[in-house]
């Protein structure tokens, strides 16, 4: 975008300068297009208007805010309202009788992901439609909290499941900043208003502060599995709680998911929880989007250890939050 609009200003100069009247009319918006229905399967007979819709959760869960503007890449992913777009799309229509969420998430935003959990419930409360949730590489920490507010839960088998638990990261530069002679001066209404802050370490008491809402939003993550799978105790539940992330064998003998399914799998049991013998698979993409398949998926972001995982949005510039986030490399 950038390179475009250097060549199109540098040509409008140069123009100008040979005494050319030139009109050049750019379409500079950012925005979003709004979402299109795409079939990616039909129906097997012409007389049915029956849909399956098949929603994608990729990516680290965030709300970004881009710049925008003439020089600016324009807005970037955004999950939360593309998830909360498409679920309104399918909810709207009343020959989708059922919704497949693709997973492949490591998580994000504390805050985010807890938004989307809820929009998935409210989904099936308002509309009665069954919502399958299908973990296709990985469901972990927040990916997975979105996944529990589906009616049932899958994941492929080479997929990773779990990472249940909350972080939160602080970095602490006051060592560095003492080397080369920086001095940061800090003017607070309260002994605690800077904690966390890049400039000094965290104090006993800060630290307890902070402990403390972990714990809470860790409490809150295993009531959230807990009211998903009834037939799982907390005792069961804790071992698979400490942040580790498991396979999806292991995820289903321990109680996480319901099976281990492959995406067509999940798409077949949507539609037998709709009661439907036959029904098109439809997505919503935007324009410029190119989807012909179910497995034809959004751009891809940069590859982190083996899983498809940019972490950038959330830990990139240091933004201060809790998250639950699958975070190995950080």
């Amino acid at each position: 975008m950038r390179r475009v609009c250097a060549l199109l200003i540098g040509g409008t100069i140069c123009a100008a300068a040979n005494g050319c009247l030139v009109f050049v009319n750019l379409d500079l918006t950012t925005g979003k297009t709004p979402y299109e229905e795409t079939v990616l399967t039909p129906a097997k007979s012409w007389w049915t208007d029956a849909k399956i819709a098949l929603i994608d959760l990729h990516g680290v869960i965030s709300k970004r805010y881009g710049s925008s503007g003439l020089l600016s890449g324009g807005p970037g992913p955004d999950p939360v309202s593309d998830m909360r777009e498409a679920l309104g799309r399918a909810a709207g229509d009343d020959d989708v009788k059922a919704v497949v969420l693709r997973i492949d998430s490591p998580g994000g935003y504390v805050a985010w992901c807890d938004m989307l959990h809820r929009e998935v419930l409210r989904f099936r409360k308002e509309t009665g439609k069954p919502v399958v949730a299908c973990i296709t590489n990985l469901g972990a920490s927040g990916g997975y909290y979105v996944a529990c507010g589906a009616d049932r839960i899958h994941a492929a088998p080479g997929a990773a499941v779990g990472s249940i638990g909350v972080i939160a990261l602080f970095l602490n530069l006051e060592k560095l900043a003492g080397k080369i002679g920086v001095e940061t001066q800090v003017i607070k209404s309260a002994d605690k208003k800077d904690m966390g802050g890049l400039w000094r370490a965290l104090t006993d008491d800060e630290r307890k502060v902070m402990q403390s809402m972990i714990d809470e939003y860790y409490g809150r993550f295993l009531d959230i599995v807990l009211a998903a799978r009834p037939g799982l105790t907390r005792e069961r539940l804790l071992p698979l709680a400490d942040g580790r992330i498991v396979t999806a064998g292991r995820a289903a003998e321990g109680g996480l998911i319901d099976r281990v399914a492959y995406l067509d799998e999940s798409i077949a049991e949507a539609r037998q929880m709709a009661g439907l013998d036959d029904a098109a698979l439809v997505t919503y993409r935007r324009g410029g989007e190119y989807k012909n398949n179910m497995y034809s998926q959004a751009p891809q972001a940069p590859v982190t250890n083996i899983f498809n995982v940019d972490l950038g949005e959330a830990f990139g510039a240091h933004e201060p939050g809790f998250y639950y986030l699958w975070a190995p490399n950080r």
